[in-house]
């Protein structure tokens, strides 16, 4: 049976296609350039003779064999659904519970699973102009890695120079800012301090009191500077308060 126009007439709700059937050449029925078009509600449904799997191929008009192109596939008994280029690879892919595949190739670059989205190279790309990423949860956006106990999210620009990275180690004791060259910038510990440093090296040190040292990892003062201050300023001490020298006082 073969149609340049359309199938357009009713026949019966199912035609049986066998490559028994000459007349169909081979199983194939032609509709030319236009359209397969069902009066049925539920549109058109494509069966095969097989008890578990379906699939609706795609080919080109080369003397048979035809090139594949491509095909939709549903296979154990539609638990598995999605498409496969021409090589038979699978493009997409879904497994009914369990995850949705997307492939290049023959392989599998991400995964979409019920706690998540798992992309092999780790690497997502948004636009190219303002790019953003939101969320609608009122806790705001988290963050996890795959360390148990470590975990960065590190600034690099596209070509690859290193900026800095927000780093928490130890389960959440320590917390901070490293630089370029994965120094700490500022670093805290949980509950204890925090520490300003340059080059890894300690500048300025808070601890859990409110007492701050310059040049000291252990003030007992609210301000302690271990070496040489100055003021440019008034120094103004309330009364009853103290102030506490070393060997001298240099004034102008």
């Amino acid at each position: 049976m073969k149609n340049n126009t359309k199938l357009s007439r009713t026949i019966c709700s199912l035609i049986l296609i066998s490559t028994a059937c000459s007349p169909l050449f081979g199983g194939a029925v032609s509709v030319g350039d236009y359209d397969l078009i069902s009066n049925s509600s539920n549109l058109i449904s494509v069966r095969s003779n097989h008890s578990t799997s379906n699939v609706l191929k795609l080919e080109d008009s080369t003397t048979p064999p035809n090139n594949n192109l491509g095909s939709i596939e549903a296979h154990s008994n539609g638990t598995q659904f999605g498409l496969k280029s021409y090589t038979g690879s699978w493009l997409l892919r879904s497994d009914y519970g369990t995850d949705v595949q997307f492939s290049v190739g023959s392989t599998v670059e991400m995964k979409l699973t019920p706690t998540g989205l798992n992309i092999t190279d780790r690497q997502i790309l948004f636009g190219n102009t303002s790019a953003k990423l939101n969320t609608d949860a009122s806790a705001g956006l988290r963050y996890y890695s795959n360390n148990s106990n470590d975990t960065k999210l590190e600034l690099s620009d596209k070509e690859g120079t290193r900026y800095g990275s927000l780093w928490g180690q130890s389960n959440g004791n320590f917390f901070g800012l490293r630089d370029a060259d994965n120094n700490w910038s500022i670093f805290s510990s949980k509950d204890a301090y925090i520490q300003f440093r340059i080059d890894n090296s300690i500048k300025m040190h808070v601890d859990s009191e409110g007492e701050v040292g310059i040049g000291t990892t252990n003030p007992q003062h609210k301000l302690e500077v271990a070496g040489t201050g100055k003021f440019d300023g008034e120094l103004t001490i309330p009364p009853g308060g103290d102030l506490f020298m070393g060997s001298y006082i240099e004034t102008n």
